[in-house]
């Protein structure tokens, strides 16, 4: 208080003079300006606080639109990323089809094993998206490391399923075209090789072998294939010719009946004529030949090969 008295008891006089008007004289005292100087540092500092202000709530603005900007970034990358984990549970899907068809190729009993696949453990997507905040950079990365992992190994796995299912499909058209199994049931009455003859008594080379039936007893193709002879052939009788391809023939004479003509395809086990005892025969039996390419093979290593394959896949 003792302050402000003495700028109010100095009293200073302030003298204007001008060309056209008395001089005038003001008279104030130090209170006065001091008073407009602190008012006038009231005023700046409150403007100061409120532009502070100001300027704090802008950027936390600037901040929260820039971290919207950020989550919705994130968000189009989760999408992204919930597309492509879709798209790699149709790719497992799509193995598991093939690993099946595989597994029926190599006549494999799938049981209830699974497929048997590589790569990272499973993790949840929304437990890790709790910590979206702190952790989003290293949850993309990681979810994107995982999808790397799980797609390299589905593309390995595919290729290998592929050359697998390639190589098993040509094994099994081969064993679909190879002569199998005995076509007519009944009993060997004259093996493949050197014999004797029996109408002429002499040593000659048997090209087949006899299997003793009854007539009419049903003939059945040893393999797929296609007819390529249906006709009377010499001491044959009526005789059937079926050509299955990978150089594999085979031929059924004395037949009684031929149920099926040139041209038509036949399936494995399909009955394509009937016991007989037509042309240079002494009883009814079937004269049944394997040849691969032109030459004449045992046909009893294949009618026993048979037997264990079609029990085996049976």
């Amino acid at each position: 208080m003792g302050f402000l008295k003495r700028l109010r008891s100095r009293r200073y006089s302030l003298l204007l003079f001008s060309q056209y008007e008395k001089r005038k004289e003001i008279h104030f005292t130090l209170l006065t300006p001091f008073l407009l100087l602190v008012f006038f540092l009231v005023v700046i500092g409150g403007n100061s606080l409120l532009v502070r202000d100001y300027l704090q709530k802008r950027h936390r603005a600037l901040q929260a639109d820039r971290f919207e900007e950020e989550l919705a970034q994130c968000q189009l990358e989760f999408r992204k990323l919930a597309s492509e984990l879709g798209e790699m549970e149709d790719r497992m899907v799509r193995l598991q089809i093939m690993d099946s068809r595989i597994k029926r190729l190599a006549h494999l009993d799938s049981g209830n094993k699974v497929l048997a696949l590589g790569g990272p453990e499973e993790f949840s997507l929304r437990k890790r998206m709790r910590g979206l905040r702190e952790n989003t950079q290293r949850l993309i990365m990681e979810v994107k490391r995982d999808l790397f992992r799980v797609r390299r190994v589905a593309a390995e796995q595919e290729e290998s399923f592929h050359v697998l299912e390639e190589f098993l499909r040509s094994r099994e058209a081969l064993l679909i075209h190879t002569p199998l199994g005995f076509p007519v049931r009944g009993w060997i009455t004259s093996p493949y090789g050197y014999r004797k003859s029996p109408f002429t008594g002499r040593r000659e080379f048997h090209e087949g072998v006899d299997i003793a039936a009854p007539v009419g007893a049903p003939i059945r193709a040893a393999a797929d294939g296609v007819v390529v002879f249906a006709g009377r052939n010499g001491g044959y009788g009526k005789m059937l010719v079926i050509d299955h391809g990978y150089g594999y023939s085979t031929a059924y004479g004395h037949c009684h009946r031929l149920l099926v003509r040139v041209g038509q395809k036949v399936k494995r086990g399909q009955v394509v004529a009937t016991v007989g005892n037509t042309g240079r025969s002494t009883a009814p039996h079937l004269h049944y030949e394997v040849r691969v390419g032109k030459v004449a093979v045992n046909p009893y290593y294949y009618m026993k090969l048979g037997r264990t394959f079609l029990a085996y896949r049976n």
